[in-house]
């Protein structure tokens, strides 16, 4: 969760570049696999 608001915050607040400009689709698309892997089942072995 913590990851989310800092992007959020260097995004929109801090207009940190190149995140201010990159579209919505190209951060999901590199932030989801970071997300999902915080849902993601850990293995035990």
């Amino acid at each position: 969760m913590s990851h989310l608001i800092g992007l959020a915050f260097a995004r929109y607040v801090v207009k940190i570049e190149p995140l201010a400009s990159t579209s919505v689709e190209e951060l999901v698309a590199l932030v989801a696999p970071v997300v999902q892997r915080c849902f993601d089942p850990v293995d035990p072995a």
